[in-house]
């Protein structure tokens, strides 16, 4: 995937004011790709989901979600009243 200058140019003004550091349009431009590539790598299903269907909206029943008093208390809050 080629990166466009003007991407690069955003991602370079962007590394330099979080890191505080300057770096070449070259350096920008491979540090980009790599990023790119991660991201492509990491949105990739994983292999168990390959053949998987996303369920319909309609196939849970409307109060398929377990009532607030059906969680535990966060730890540290017992005793506390709401």
């Amino acid at each position: 995937m080629s990166t466009s200058d003007k991407s690069v140019a955003e991602f370079k003004r962007l590394y330099e004011e979080w890191y505080k550091e300057e770096i070449t349009m070259d350096e920008a431009r491979e540090m980009a790709s790599r990023v790119m590539f991660l991201y492509e790598f990491l949105a990739q299903p994983l292999p168990s989901e390959h053949n998987l269907t996303p369920p319909s909206q309609t196939d849970a029943p409307p109060s398929s979600l377990p009532d607030d008093e059906s969680f535990p208390p966060p730890p540290g809050t017992q005793g506390l009243v709401p």
